[in-house]
């Protein structure tokens, strides 16, 4: 709901409505969800400050996994139609920097598709099995060559050792089969997100683009979402227009 909820203040309620029929799913929204997010079909960012209603550990909400069209690219459509109607406008850009963003575009797009991939292709289980049998199979076997006469060390502790670090290397590459997500080795996106927020109200500031620099306000985050963050994640960008009743 918090993912949402940000999505509402960076766009209208039309908008908004069909980037959020992408994701389907089986459990819907409380009446008391409903109550305080979404009872007046404007954006409620403030109802997440309320303690009570919102843990830091949050609900798993499940959702379909039938083949339907995906959030992303609702998004970059909108984002290409609001591109394509500046183009040649006394206030936006020249027709011939269009085939500049539709590249970007096309970019980003099989950038989310290798994205996509990572995350949804899993490792053959053949393979895992073998790396798995041939660790357990060197544990097992290598007391049988050991040399009594070597010592300890070289019976005890370099074997341990050396197993150790085995299991170890197998270990980190589970955890880099899917760096995304929100575990604590994954990458931490929210950190870009709000980078790239601050660059582009930097970026309007330094142009002297004041209109759409005025357009957008910052918002605090809730604290709940500040605890899942490595680094200070205190506010996020949000269309005034959208949020202008709070």
């Amino acid at each position: 709901n918090w993912d949402r909820m940000r999505l509402r203040t960076l766009m209208n309620a039309d908008e908004f409505e069909e980037v959020d029929r992408a994701l389907r799913q089986y459990m819907q929204d409380t009446n008391e969800e409903k109550r305080l997010l979404w009872h007046d079909g404007r954006g409620q960012p403030q109802a997440f400050h309320e303690e009570g209603h919102w843990s830091g550990n949050g609900d798993f909400h499940k959702v379909s996994t039938e083949p339907s069209f995906r959030q992303f690219l609702v998004v970059l459509n909108f984002v290409m139609q609001s591109i394509r109607c500046h183009a040649g406008e006394p206030y936006g850009y020249k027709d011939r920097f269009l085939p500049e963003f539709v590249r970007s575009a096309v970019a980003l797009l099989k950038l989310y598709e290798h994205v996509n991939q990572a995350m949804t292709t899993p490792l053959p289980l053949p393979y895992v099995n073998l790396v798995r049998w041939l660790l357990v199979l060197y544990m097992l076997c290598a007391p049988f060559y050991d040399n009594m006469d070597a010592g300890v060390w070289a019976n005890v502790v370099l074997p341990s050792l050396t197993g150790l670090a085995l299991l170890c290397v197998d270990q980190i590459g589970t955890e880099l089969e899917n760096p995304f997500g929100d575990d604590p080795n994954a990458l931490d996106l929210q950190d870009n997100i709000t980078t790239l927020e601050k660059e582009i109200m930097r970026m309007l500031q330094s142009i002297g683009d004041t209109a759409a620099h005025d357009q957008f306000t910052w918002l605090p985050v809730p604290k709940f979402m500040q605890e899942g963050t490595l680094r200070p994640f205190n506010w996020y960008l949000a269309l005034r227009a959208e949020v202008s009743h709070i």
